[in-house]
């Protein structure tokens, strides 16, 4: 294959992307990517450090945001990817049904994130206000990691789902 017929297969999946991303749920996918860092301005969602009357000592606010953005993303890349899978497997029911288990997981996800985020910060010990980190703390900022990015992960997910169904029913 020449440089010729690789840009233009470049091209063709690029328009194909656009093309998967241009409808309505495309762009609530896109938005879920970018949330996280809008979040960071806004703060919808609870997501500071200690010393800023929050709970965090181990990890940043930033890597929060970046892990559930590159997560977010790959998993639109993977959709995109196997789109001809869904093709083959089945009908727009299937893909609806996937679509709404992400949404509860994604939702559910982030709800006991918040859960556990004010639980800790209105049990704020006296080692969180000495700021000295406790290894035991790396484990809970890792499970409240967890739970940040898998309800950005599951919710973008949904929306990618449904962008494939109109992408296939096109």
């Amino acid at each position: 294959m020449n440089t010729m017929q690789r840009a233009n297969l470049i091209l063709k999946d690029l328009k194909n992307f656009t093309a998967f991303l241009g409808n309505l749920w495309g762009g609530f996918a896109v938005f879920s990517i970018i949330f996280p860092f809008v979040n960071n301005l806004v703060r919808i969602i609870p997501l500071r450090l200690a010393k800023d009357n929050g709970v965090l000592l181990w990890f940043t606010p930033e890597l929060f945001t970046a892990i559930a953005t590159l997560i977010s993303l790959s998993i639109i890349l993977a959709i995109y990817r196997s789109r001809n899978g869904f093709i083959l497997q089945a009908n727009l029911d299937r893909l609806h049904n996937l679509s709404w288990k992400s949404f509860g997981l994604g939702v559910t996800l982030l709800l006991v994130y918040l859960t556990f985020y004010f639980f800790l910060r209105s049990n704020i010990t006296l080692e969180i206000q000495a700021q000295t980190p406790d290894s035991r703390r790396l484990l809970v900022e890792a499970v409240l990691l967890f739970l940040y990015s898998g309800s950005f992960a599951m919710i973008t997910r949904g929306f990618a789902l449904l962008a494939t169904g109109e992408y296939l029913s096109r």
